[in-house]
């Protein structure tokens, strides 16, 4: 399930023009009242647009998959954005966890070396 199949040409096309119009509206500091209302207008028509793409999309891919169910609940989820928390949950879990991990080897490389240089001290001591 590809992330955003459901944006066509047509959608980014709108999209920066949307965006255009945001930028001369800001520009004309809200002196255009017509200005103001086609971009409203605009921006619900672009809204709608890309709901019903989203539907049509969403459509397709459970209508073509094996475990209805299944898909649905991955569709349910990705619109919610669970799924991007759970991975930047694990990503987080195995921060710490290697970072914990650092931290042990970094005690362990310590204690190593603070026995090496006791161990140095006696035998210098039996030396001398």
């Amino acid at each position: 399930m590809n992330q955003n199949s459901w944006i066509t040409p047509g959608i980014i096309t709108s999209c920066k023009h949307k965006r255009e119009l945001y930028k001369v509206l800001q520009n004309n500091n809200n002196n255009n009242a017509t200005l103001a209302s086609y971009y409203r207008d605009y921006s619900k028509i672009l809204s709608m647009v890309i709901r019903k793409a989203k539907i049509i999309e969403h459509d397709k891919l459970i209508l073509n998959s094996h475990n209805k169910v299944k898909t649905t609940w991955g569709i349910i989820n990705k619109e919610y954005g669970r799924n991007k928390k759970r991975m930047k949950h694990k990503f987080l879990m195995l921060k710490v966890e290697k970072l914990l991990i650092n931290k042990l080897l970094l005690k362990l490389l310590m204690s190593i070396l603070l026995l090496s240089q006791k161990m140095l001290k006696d035998k210098l001591k039996i030396i001398l």
